[in-house]
C-alpha cells in the first residue's frame, strides 16, 4: 500500500474506519477543543467516502470554503437558541427569558457572515455594551455558546470568541454581609437543604446562579455564571455535605430563600453572601490576589497584580482554610 502523506498542521485529518464498510474513509476537520486530561474533543465528520483521496479531496475542499453555503451570525444565533430551548434538557422560563434577552443585543452582528467575525469585532462590541457587568457577562456567555454551537457544526474554521475579554470593573460592591453572629446561627440550623445552599456561597464567593452548574470533583468547585468559569479549593467547613445540596434548575431558590430568612429572623439577598465571602477573606487575613482569583474578579490593569497573580490550587487552599469560626 502506497504510504499516506502527513497532512498539515491544522488541516483536520482523515482516518479508515473500522470493519466493512463502502465509505471508510472518514474526513474530519481540525480539532480545536481538547479535554481536561488533554484528549482531543472528536469533531463531527465532514464526510465519508470510497478512497483516501476522495476524502483528501473533500478535506481540501472544506479548508478553502468549510462553510459551504455561508450562514450569518443571525441565522446561527436562532438555529442556537432553537437547539437550547427545544432539545432534551429542559430550562426554566426565567433562564430562557434571561438568554434571549442577552441575545438581542447582538443585533450589529445579526448580518454579519459567521465566519468573517473576526476577534476585534466582538471586542470592540462588547466595550461598547452600555450595561453593568453582570449584563455583559450574560452577553458574552451567549455570544461564547453561538460560536461554540458554530464550531460544532462545522460552521467556522476558528473560534473568535476563545479571547473575548470582559473589560469592565466590578460594579457589584453594593450589599450587605452576614454578620458572624448570623453565620454562627446558619450554622445551628446546616441540616436544611435551603441553609446549607446559603453557607456553600458564603464559603465560596460564588454568585447564587452558579450552583445550578457547578461540578464539583474532589476537592474543589469548578463552575461560574455569565461566561466567568473558574476553579476554588472546596472549604473544609462546607465539605460535609456540598455534594449532598438537592439542586435543580426547578429549584425555588427564591422562594425558598425568602421563608429561610424569614424563619431566621434575618434580611439579607442571595448576593449578599458573595460579600460575606469578601468579608471573610479581609477579615481573616486572605491574600488580595488568591481572594480576587476565588471571586472571579479582573486584576485590572494593575502590571504588578497581573504578574504576581498565579496560584497553584494548593496555595488557593492554604488561603481559603484561614477562614473560621
Amino acid at each position: 500500500m502506497r504510504k499516506l502523506h502527513r497532512l498539515p498542521n491544522g488541516f483536520g485529518s482523515i482516518k479508515k474506519l473500522s470493519g466493512v464498510r463502502r465509505k471508510p474513509w472518514g474526513a474530519y476537520p481540525p480539532t480545536i477543543e481538547y479535554h481536561q486530561n488533554g484528549n482531543p474533543v472528536a469533531r463531527k465528520a465532514i464526510g465519508y467516502y470510497e478512497t483516501y483521496q476522495d476524502a483528501l479531496k473533500a478535506l481540501t475542499e472544506w479548508n478553502a470554503n468549510p462553510l459551504g453555503d455561508s450562514a450569518t451570525f443571525g441565522e446561527v444565533l436562532e438555529a442556537f437558541l432553537d437547539a437550547k430551548f427545544n432539545g432534551v434538557k429542559k430550562y426554566s422560563k426565567g433562564t430562557e427569558k434571561t438568554i434571549r434577552g442577552a441575545a438581542k443585543n447582538l443585533e450589529p452582528l445579526s448580518r454579519k457572515m459567521i465566519d468573517s467575525i473576526s476577534p476585534n469585532d466582538l471586542q470592540r462590541l462588547v466595550d461598547s455594551l452600555p450595561h453593568k457587568r453582570a449584563g455583559v457577562e450574560n452577553i458574552v456567555s451567549v455570544i461564547k455558546q453561538t460560536f461554540d454551537y458554530a464550531d460544532r457544526e462545522n460552521l467556522i474554521r476558528k473560534n473568535p470568541a476563545r479571547f473575548l475579554k470582559i473589560n469592565k470593573p466590578e460594579d457589584d460592591e453594593h450589599g450587605i454581609p452576614f454578620s458572624a453572629e448570623e453565620i454562627e446561627k446558619l450554622w445551628e440550623h446546616q441540616t436544611e437543604n435551603t441553609v446549607r445552599i446559603i453557607l456553600s456561597l458564603i464559603y465560596t464567593g460564588f454568585r447564587v446562579g452558579a450552583i445550578f452548574s457547578w461540578e464539583i470533583r474532589k476537592e474543589t468547585i469548578y463552575g461560574g455564571v455569565k461566561g466567568v468559569k473558574r476553579e476554588i479549593p472546596i472549604h473544609p467547613y462546607i465539605q460535609p455535605f456540598i455534594r449532598k445540596l438537592k439542586i435543580t434548575s426547578e429549584t425555588p431558590l427564591r422562594r425558598e430563600w425568602k421563608k429561610t430568612m424569614k424563619a431566621l429572623g434575618m434580611n439579607h439577598t442571595p448576593h449578599d453572601c458573595r460579600h460575606t465571602f469578601s468579608w471573610l477573606c479581609d477579615t481573616y487575613g486572605v491574600d488580595q490576589i488568591s481572594k480576587h482569583l476565588m471571586m472571579g474578579h479582573s486584576l485590572g490593569k494593575d502590571v504588578e497584580s497581573q504578574v504576581y497573580s498565579h496560584r497553584t490550587m494548593e496555595q488557593l487552599k492554604a488561603e481559603i482554610s484561614k477562614i473560621c469560626r
